[in-house]
């Protein structure tokens, strides 16, 4: 009788190499495409949250400054200054001012000096903080101002008709985003008739 010799198989053909890499190839990318969109979705959530937040708390703290005016010296459309007692402790008021800087809104502080009233205001020891940045407006105004019978007030402003400022910032990133508005209106204090 006559033996045949059978070879086992051992191993993959190339065509069964390519089959599977193909396929653990097409596994991979979809994987790796699932989880760049999830990490995209999360990084863009988590960033647009984050600005909203520091949107609203920048515009927050600068209507209570405003509320808390003595008196409002220049009032354009992308600026204000006022005279404000900042600290409490304060013996003058300082003259506070907030503007637009290309997109980044800033804050600029002078201390008073002198004894008495009327005191010095000198624009070279104004120290400056950003209040935000990426700010959009662009040309659109920041700032609107409005007299005692809630009528809006033409440029150039009368300061001491003033009695509410409403401010309207856009925030944007890095012009991806559409932006997020933001508006208060603040009725200075020391202005107010209903009392």
């Amino acid at each position: 009788m006559k033996q045949r010799l059978v070879l086992g198989k051992k191993g993959f053909s190339l065509i069964e190499i390519l089959v599977a890499t193909a396929i653990f190839s097409i596994i991979i990318v979809a994987v790796t495409e699932l989880f760049t969109r999830g990490y995209t979705s999360y990084y863009s959530g988590y960033f647009s949250y984050k600005a909203q937040t520091e949107s609203i708390a920048a515009v927050h703290r600068m209507g209570k400054e405003t509320r808390q005016a003595v008196e409002l010296i220049d009032a354009s459309t992308q600026s204000v200054t006022i005279y404000e007692y900042v600290r409490s402790t304060d013996p003058a008021p300082s003259q506070v001012r907030f503007f637009l800087d290309t997109t980044t809104l800033k804050r600029g502080e002078i201390l008073a000096t002198g004894a008495v009233a009327p005191y010095t205001y000198n624009p070279a020891s104004e120290t400056f903080r950003i209040v935000s940045d990426n700010v959009v407006n662009g040309a659109t105004p920041i700032f609107t101002y409005f007299d005692q019978n809630g009528s809006s007030i033409a440029q150039p402003v009368s300061e001491p008709n003033v009695t509410l400022i409403q401010i309207d910032v856009q925030f944007g990133r890095n012009n991806f985003d559409d932006p997020f508005p933001v508006s208060t209106k603040v009725q200075i204090r020391n202005k107010k008739i209903n009392l």
